[in-house]
């Protein structure tokens, strides 16, 4: 896990925003992040194996949008795949966001509308 990932996680959950985990993984992922000291951020974790959706179905987007009863323009989906994360949140009106920590520096408009280098760089967007 990267330095940056309690601190900003403990940050978006003291401005009551609502977070969750959308995973292709199976029922592991709830262990996984409670040894990683990070489940307690998240108000929902949205595994494939539980709910018999995976991504890029866009419907496990609106699973979790109705999870935390949220509006999809009101959401910001962050993931790491163009095809599992990016696009399919886009498509059900979410925001999305992929990590790249490749690319430290997002200047340019193009980039900074799809690629953030780390978490980090959500507090921007609060």
């Amino acid at each position: 896990m990267f330095a940056d990932v309690p601190r900003v996680l403990s940050y978006l959950q003291r401005k009551e925003i609502k977070l969750g985990v959308i995973s292709n993984m199976d029922e592991t992922a709830e262990s996984i992040l409670r040894s990683l000291g990070i489940r307690r951020y998240f108000d929902f974790v949205l595994t494939s194996i539980n709910v018999g959706i995976e991504k890029p179905d866009p419907k496990i987007f609106e699973l979790a949008l109705s999870a935390v009863n949220v509006r999809p323009y009101d959401a910001l989906h962050v993931g790491d795949s163009e095809r599992l994360d990016y696009l399919p949140a886009r498509s059900v009106g979410m925001e999305a966001r992929l990590v790249d920590r490749s690319r430290p520096a997002l200047g340019d408009i193009e980039s900074s509308e799809k690629y953030i280098g780390s978490l980090s760089d959500l507090i921007k967007y609060i």
